[in-house]
């Protein structure tokens, strides 16, 4: 049963691979099971073509690391045979991108890639990013910039993703320096999702004094970014409690397996430990899978349309699964805005 929705979504999220070869330490991918990781196969990225066709780009990437499907230059070529003015972006720890692999995403039409990257000394960098090392991070991010820069000119963006916490911020603003001396142009910092206990007292919105601190390196490396022609994107640093969420509106999540989501953070369960610091499950949501529906029937069938709408109003409608969620708050996404000023942390501050 379906009801008319004229609007289509104009951004698709395809989780090309569940699993990663890094056991980053704020991560919740799963690492070992087979049951509920791998790579997307060839027919449910093909059931997928009436998505394709219509959606203005396509991120390979969610709750893995996209370069372990062998198929994913396959995957990119096929979008842009499909739909030749969409784009094509991913984000990757850059550990399986060789120059004669970085040539063949780019031919195939890869318009973004963002490179993960969460400290600029080799200690914390390794601590973060179990699995990986920094100098070879740099490298390949320098070997893409400089084969962009020959195969794609002046279409081709290269930016990185930071994930701040109370271990790494103070070295926000050396990365952001570093990044762009070796040909990144935008940053975004992320908060920390607390999936995690421990992590939970690692995140900068929890406390003031966490607060006063990132607020301060923030306006520190965004002068530096204004300056310096840098983009940078900063997460809040206290929560936007009555905020609308258009993300389910706007973008369709297919996980590795085919089946659909209304948004990336829903596409698995997890444990969270949200603003009141206890342990809460957050449900996987599906509405279908494409290995046995159209993924357009899916998109505007009624549980799926009804869905959409609540997560549009204020503070997500009667959606429980919405209410606590820290990307509707601003706290792990980024934004243009950047941080609240000094003055709206001393007057919104209740919680110690």
């Amino acid at each position: 049963m379906s009801i008319l929705q004229p609007t289509l979504p104009r951004g698709l999220v395809i989780e090309t691979y569940r699993g990663c070869n890094f056991r980053c330490s704020h991560c919740n991918v799963p690492v070992a099971s087979k049951s509920s990781a791998g790579p997307m196969s060839q027919s449910i990225f093909e059931a997928l073509s009436p998505i394709l066709s219509v959606v203005d780009e396509v991120g390979y990437d969610n709750f893995g690391e996209p370069t372990m499907n062998p198929l994913l230059v396959e995957f990119i070529r096929c979008q842009k045979d499909l739909n030749c003015r969409s784009r094509a972006r991913f984000n990757s720890n850059m550990s399986l991108i060789s120059e004669d692999y970085a040539c063949q995403l780019l031919e195939a039409g890869l318009d973004e890639l963002q490179a993960s990257i969460d400290a600029a000394s080799v200690s914390l960098f390794s601590a973060i990013r179990v699995g990986g090392e920094l100098s070879g991070t740099l490298q390949r991010i320098k070997m893409l910039a400089k084969l962009a820069a020959t195969l794609k000119p002046g279409t081709f963006s290269l930016s990185a993703c930071f994930v701040a916490h109370s271990q790494n911020i103070q070295e926000l603003p050396v990365v952001a320096r570093r990044l762009a001396s070796i040909g990144i142009t935008a940053l975004y910092v992320n908060g920390l999702e607390p999936y995690r206990l421990e992590y939970s007292a690692k995140v900068l919105w929890r406390r003031k004094e966490s607060r006063q601190v990132a607020y301060e390196i923030f306006q520190e490396t965004r002068k530096w970014a204004s300056a310096h022609n840098f983009k940078l994107y900063l997460p809040s640093l206290l929560p936007k409690t009555n905020a609308v969420c258009l993300l389910p509106q706007n973008t369709m999540t297919v996980s590795f397996d085919g089946e659909v989501s209304p948004c990336f953070l829903l596409a698995m369960e997890s444990p969270i430990f949200p603003l009141s610091g206890r342990l809460l499950i957050r449900p996987r949501v599906i509405f279908g899978n494409v290995a046995s529906s159209s993924p357009l029937d899916i998109w505007t069938s009624v549980p799926y349309v009804q869905f959409r709408t609540s997560a549009a109003k204020q503070g997500g409608g009667d959606l429980a699964t919405c209410h606590l969620c820290l990307q509707r708050q601003g706290l792990i996404c980024m934004s243009a805005t950047g941080a609240p000023s000094i003055q709206h942390f001393e007057q919104n501050d209740d919680r110690g």
